[in-house]
């Protein structure tokens, strides 16, 4: 699956669903000086996210507002929806 996404600043991120390839995560960005392409290591991604938490529990502070944190819910389902139809 492909899904391209246009944003309003003129962002526009592609985004391919591959299934299970290896590696499982990789990044390739093209910015206007120069482009790059980076290999995601998850492998201690969720002590990563928990340690996000409990610093929020610590300091009260979130690490993302309301539209950063449902950013990738909306692509997600605009996804599911166009495949729905």
């Amino acid at each position: 699956v492909q899904a391209t996404v246009h944003y309003h600043d003129d962002r526009v991120v592609t985004l391919q669903f591959l299934g299970d390839v290896q590696p499982g995560w990789h990044i390739t960005a093209y910015a206007a000086k120069g482009s790059g392409h980076y290999q995601v290591d998850t492998k201690d991604c969720y002590r990563r996210g928990l340690d996000v938490i409990l610093r929020m529990v610590r300091t009260g502070q979130r690490p993302l507002d309301d539209d950063q944190l449902l950013e990738s819910v909306r692509v997600m389902e605009m996804i599911t929806r166009a495949l729905v139809v």
